[in-house]
C-alpha cells in the first residue's frame, strides 16, 4: 500500500490481464441557454470492476466508462443509498488499484429496478489516476496492461 491508499498487484506469470479501451468519446455538455458548458474525453472500457462504498454498505460493480474527472458505474444493486453526499470507490485494475472519492451526478434504474447505472464525478484526482486515464485514452481500441 502506498501513501495514496492505492495498491499495486503483481501480475500473474503467463496470464493475459489488462483493460480494453473500446472507444474514446468527446462529450460536449450545454447549459440551459445552449452554451457549451463542459468538454470531457471519456473512454469506454472493458475489464474494470469497482467496489463502491456509500458509508453503510459496499457493492461490487462494473466500470463502463471513465475520464480524468469521472466514472460511470453499472450493475450497482438498487439498494445503494444515492442520497449519500460522498462515496468512496476502489477501482480494481489488473496491475494497480485506485481509491477515489466521488459524488453522484445522475442515475438511471436498469434491469427492471434490480440495478442502477450512476455517473460519478471525482472529488479529487491523483496524478496516478490522471496518468492511468491518459494511457487508456491515448490507445483507443488497444489492449493495455496498466
Amino acid at each position: 500500500m502506498n501513501t495514496l491508499g492505492t495498491r499495486t498487484t503483481p501480475g500473474h506469470r503467463g496470464a493475459i490481464r489488462g483493460i480494453l479501451c473500446l472507444d474514446r468519446r468527446y462529450v460536449l455538455r450545454y447549459d440551459s441557454d445552449g452554451n457549451t458548458q463542459k468538454n470531457d474525453h471519456r473512454c469506454r472500457v472493458l475489464g474494470l470492476m469497482a467496489m463502491i462504498d456509500d458509508g453503510h454498505s459496499r457493492f461490487l460493480c462494473i466500470v463502463d466508462d471513465l475520464s480524468k474527472k469521472g466514472v460511470r458505474l453499472t450493475q450497482i444493486p438498487s439498494n445503494l443509498n444515492e442520497t449519500t453526499e460522498k462515496f468512496t470507490a476502489l477501482i480494481l485494475s489488473p496491475l494497480h488499484n485506485f481509491k477515489i472519492s466521488l459524488h453522484s451526478r445522475w442515475s438511471k434504474t436498469t434491469n427492471g429496478g434490480m440495478y442502477k447505472t450512476i455517473g460519478f464525478q471525482l472529488n479529487t484526482a491523483s496524478s496516478e489516476w490522471l496518468r492511468f486515464v491518459s494511457g487508456l485514452q491515448n490507445k483507443p481500441g488497444a489492449f493495455s496492461c496498466l
